[in-house]
This record gives structure tokens, sequence and C-alpha cells, in this order.
């Protein structure tokens, strides 16, 4: 798995948060547990939050939606709306799905070919090219679907990858799945990767299989701790004649 790189995810973002470097470290993974709760009114004032930019971040983290209102309120203080994560206007990018054919001899050491006499016997034949030829031929495909993570003012926050490759017989079954993994890239310095917090993968020797990662990021302003979370999911199901679907949220 690899490891998320930290980078300034615009000129925007880097620039409406300049005047507030001073005021304080900028947040880690080490902050006390209850510096990473939202701030209350009385803390907002505090730490500089206006009381109403502190309030949509407590309505953000409770529904996980900006309002339309709050997408205005937040418009008004662009420092905030460049880390503010907006997952409605979330988008996905596709990956082109590769498909390529393999011999029955790479089937076969691919465990694709489950038992080579059985497979000659129904087919009537000792050549087991023949045979599998007659059920279809045998191919492997791959694809990447990413979620990106925009803040209020469409910034790139991160980006959560799921990576499949699953192997077939064209028509018949998905016999492997023969690479599964996710990553993360183009991360924001106000965002902190937590990890993998549910996976799955299903259902070989079908019609199908699916790969499905769920991911924790938080999301920080510098002296003011961590006031809210995402959690992108990603499935993919790859087909038994090379296509797939996928779902994605946040």
């Amino acid at each position: 798995m690899q490891v998320a790189r930290k980078t300034v995810t615009g000129l925007l973002a880097a620039c409406a948060l300049t005047s507030l470097m001073a005021t304080g470290p900028a947040a880690s993974a080490d902050v006390s547990s209850s510096s990473k709760t939202s701030p209350s009114g009385e803390a907002a004032a505090r730490i500089g939050m206006p009381a109403e930019v502190a309030q949509v971040l407590r309505d953000r983290e409770a529904t996980g939606k900006l309002s339309k209102g709050s997408r205005q309120i937040l418009l008004r203080y662009p420092e905030y709306a460049a880390v503010v994560p907006d997952s409605e206007n979330a988008t996905i990018e596709e990956g082109p799905t590769v498909v390529e054919q393999i011999s029955v001899d790479e089937a076969a050491r691919l465990g694709l070919v489950e038992d080579d006499a059985a497979a000659r016997k129904t087919q009537g034949t000792s050549d087991l090219t023949s045979a599998a030829a007659t059920a279809g031929a045998f191919y492997c495909a791959e694809t990447t679907v990413t979620h990106r993570e925009p803040s209020t003012l469409g910034a790139t926050l991160y980006r959560f990858s799921n990576y499949l490759k699953w192997c077939y017989q064209q028509g018949g079954t998905v016999h492997q799945i023969a690479g599964r993994s996710w990553n993360i890239s183009d991360t924001s310095f106000t965002v902190e990767w937590q990890g993998i917090i549910d996976q799955a993968a299903c259902c070989v020797n079908n019609t199908n299989v699916t790969s499905y990662y769920q991911g924790y990021f938080k999301h920080c302003y510098l002296n003011q701790g961590c006031w809210g979370s995402t959690y992108p999911k990603v499935r993919i199901t790859g087909y038994n004649n090379g296509t797939r679907t996928y779902t994605t949220s946040s």
C-alpha cells in the first residue's frame, strides 16, 4: 500500500491561509482529543473563527453535507471555503479498463482451469487448448476508479482510488481476483489520512467479482484543530465480459 503524499492543493488555499499561520503550529496526528472536536461558539471566538463558520462546520459534521446557505456563508470567508470539503460536488475519475487475452497455458498456471483432465474429457479431446477454446477464451482485465474530494471553492483536497484486476473465461466464470489495492494522492496539507476503515473482496467463481474500500480523512485548520471528517467509498464490480461498474461516495 502506498503512503499519502502531502501536497498543497492550490495557490488560492495557500495564500488564503498564510495570514493565519503565525497564530499557531499546523495541526498534526498528535493533536489532543479535546482540540479535535468541533469548536463551540465561545471557543470559536477565542481562536478567531467566526461564529457562523463554526456553526456551518458543526452542521456539516452532523449531516455530512453543506446546505446552500452554508455554502453562501463559507464563500464570504474564502480562507475557510478553501479547506472545507464539499462532498456533494465530489467527482469520479475513471481510468481505462485494459483487457488482455491470455493463453490457455497461462490460464492453467493461474488456476483458471480447475481440472484439466475433466475439461478434456468433457470436450471429448485430449487437447486442453481445444477444450478451453470451446468453452471460451481466457482474459484478465484491470481498471482504476478514483474519488476526488473538492473544497467549497473547488480545489482538490485529496484523491482516493480503488484498483482491481480480475481474470475470467469469456461469458463464463470469473475465476480470480488477480490484484486489488487502494491509493491516496494529491492530499492537501489541511487533510490527515487516518487509514482504511472497511474493505471487502467478493466473489470468485461467479459471473462477477467486487472490490470495495472505505477510507477515513480528518480535515484540520492549523491551530484550530480537526473539526470535520470524510469517509470516501469506492466499489468496483468486474464482469465475465471485461466490463465493470462502480459506485463512489463520501
